[in-house]
Parts: structure tokens; sequence; C-alpha cells
């Protein structure tokens, strides 16, 4: 029984460290605007797969790809993509209402 308990302690401690996240936003010192970026090394992989299989990723995830590109350059394996997401809001009750869109 003492094993039992024990176990549940632990498994608490662990669980309830993972509700303090704090979300701080990288924000861009000449924008004043929030920016994330970042570049992934992929080894034995070309540039020329790596910018296919991009491109089939957009194709696939948004439904008017050509909305969403503003940069396609296969030569320097570039691809840019506007941003554009809806914001919502939840109130005290739990219920989830729009609350505006993010265009870039």
């Amino acid at each position: 029984m003492n094993k039992l308990i024990a176990i549940a302690f632990v498994l608490g401690f662990f669980t309830s460290g993972a509700q303090t996240v704090t979300t701080e936003m990288p924000i861009d010192p000449e924008t004043k605007q929030a920016k994330w970026e970042g570049v992934v090394e992929v080894k034995d992989v070309k540039k020329d797969e790596l910018y296919d299989r991009g491109l089939n990723w957009v194709n696939t995830f948004y439904t008017n790809p050509s909305g969403v590109l503003k940069t396609q350059n296969k030569e320097t394996g570039e691809i840019e993509g506007k941003a554009r997401f809806k914001l919502n809001t939840k109130d005290k009750k739990g219920v989830i209402s729009p609350n505006g869109t993010i265009v870039e």
C-alpha cells in the first residue's frame, strides 16, 4: 500500500509541474512584431528534395496554396508563405468564440 501511495505522489509531482508553462513571444527589435524562425539541418538529403517535400506539404496542408505562397524558388530552395490564422477567445464558461484574424 505504501508503494502505491509513493507512486501516486511521484506521478502527481511530475504532472503538476507541466501546468506551469510560460509562453514568451520572440519580438523582432526592428519591426516590434512577433517573429519565429529557425533552421533545421537535414543530412544526406539534397536541397531539391527538401524543396519538393516542402512544396508538397504546402499543397497538401492548405486548401488554397497559391493564396498562401509568396515566394517559390527551386534554385535557391526558398519557399515563403503568408501568415493567416484565426484568433479565438474562451470565456469563463469555456465557450470559444472568434476574435479576429491575423493576416500578414
